[in-house]
Order: structure tokens, then C-alpha cells, then sequence
């Protein structure tokens, strides 16, 4: 299934400028004045703040929970890269990018299937099905063109994040994806790393990790 989500021109202005530390709604909190001229607000940057605003509590009790735990270790077998993902950037992996006033760059992340979202910043193209509820998407805004892989559908936030953490504990399957321009040794020294991880149920997952925060996004195998 899905997600839908109803995109009427509402947005809790109270309960958005409560919400302090998050990348992606404080980049609209100058420029709509602390949420007190929506006016300003194309139809889809309101659904987004609301999908925001929506995503929020979830993001902070499943970033507690791993704090709780002490993090979780990704480690490669081969190369020894090894890092410690400290919080989740759920906003970038599952809502995507959105800036105020430049919706042509909202391609990056965002790979949860919601509809609404979708619909209202891309022309889609073909789906793919790649098993077990996974699928890829083109999806095309003026000249931008690319093909984007999501979740199963009707994958919630917590089974999002199982499915990753399953894929990372998933040792065998764990692979350290070196910077071109770095030398092993200089590459294992650095606190930003790439890692592709497989899951059990055979999807593959890019993980990036800068200082400790963890992006995530399926990819076709």
C-alpha cells in the first residue's frame, strides 16, 4: 500500500516552530518568517513541512532508541572500515530534499512511496518491480531525469529502519565503497564513509555516514 497523505493547505504553525534542529524545516523557518506567512508556500512545500511535522515524534523516538544502544557498528570484513551510526537523517532517506523557492533539486533522497509527494514535484515513469515489495521509479522535473529506488510498499518508519539495521548486521554481506581519490590507509582514517550492505531477503542498501549520521536509500542489485 501506498502512502497518502492529504495535502490541503494546512500547517500547524505552533507545532512547526516548535520543532528546533532539523535541517529540513529550518531552511523554511526565515524565509516564511517562523511559519507566519504560509502564503509565501507553493501547495507541495506545505505538504512537505506537514510530512515533516508528521515524521518528527517518529524520528526522535526511533534516534533514542538507537542512542539508547550505543549506536550501531557497520563493518566491512575485507578492507576493516568500520563506523559507528549515531542518528538516522530520516528526513533526507525517507521524505527527501526540499529548499524554498528551488523544487528543481528535490530529486535527492525521499525514498518512501508517498504519492501525494510524488505526484505533486515529479512526472513518473516506469515502475520496475525489483521483489519483495521493492520497486524502481522514474521519476523527471524539467531536464532532471533519473531512476529511484523505494521501499516495499506500505514499509512504516520502524520497519524502514529494521530492514537497514538487518542489512548492516548482515556481515558477510558488508561492503566499504572507498573514495577514488583517497588511498586506503587515508580512507579509513576519515570520519565519512560509504558502505553497501544486503539485506537477508536479498535488497541492496548505499549507506552514507558523515560524523556519526546515517543516510540511507535502496538500490536495484
Amino acid at each position: 500500500m501506498i502512502f497518502h497523505l492529504n495535502s490541503e493547505k494546512i500547517i500547524d504553525v505552533e507545532r512547526l516552530k516548535s520543532i528546533e534542529g532539523i535541517e529540513q524545516i529550518d531552511k523554511y523557518r526565515d524565509y516564511t518568517n517562523n511559519f507566519t506567512d504560509p502564503a509565501k508556500l507553493k501547495p507541495e512545500e506545505i505538504l512537505y513541512l506537514n510530512l515533516c511535522d508528521w515524521l518528527e515524534p517518529q524520528a526522535i523516538k526511533i534516534n533514542a532508541a538507537l542512542k539508547k544502544r550505543g549506536g550501531i557498528k557497520v563493518i566491512d570484513p575485507v578492507s576493516k572500515a568500520e563506523v559507528i551510526i549515531e542518528k538516522y537523517d530520516l528526513y533526507h532517506s525517507l521524505l527527501g530534499e526540499m529548499k524554498p523557492e528551488f523544487l528543481n533539486n528535490v530529486t535527492k533522497g525521499g525514498h518512501l512511496p508517498i504519492a501525494e509527494l510524488k505526484s505533486a514535484l515529479f512526472e513518473t515513469g516506469e515502475i520496475k518491480s525489483l521483489g519483495n515489495g521493492f520497486f524502481d521509479m522514474t521519476i523527471k522535473r524539467g531536464s532532471n531525469k533519473r531512476l529511484k529506488s523505494y521501499f516495499p510498499l506500505g514499509t512504516n518508519i520502524e520497519e524502514a529502519v529494521v530492514m537497514i539495521e538487518e542489512a548492516i548486521l548482515n556481515e558477510e554481506f558488508v561492503k566499504y565503497i572507498k573514495p577514488e581519490n583517497l588511498s586506503i590507509e587515508k580512507a579509513l582514517k576519515t570520519t565519512e564513509k560509504t558502505f553497501e550492505v544486503v539485506h537477508k531477503i536479498n535488497q541492496k542498501f548505499s549507506i552514507h555516514i558523515n560524523n556519526g549520521i546515517a543516510k540511507f536509500y535502496p538500490n536495484a542489485l
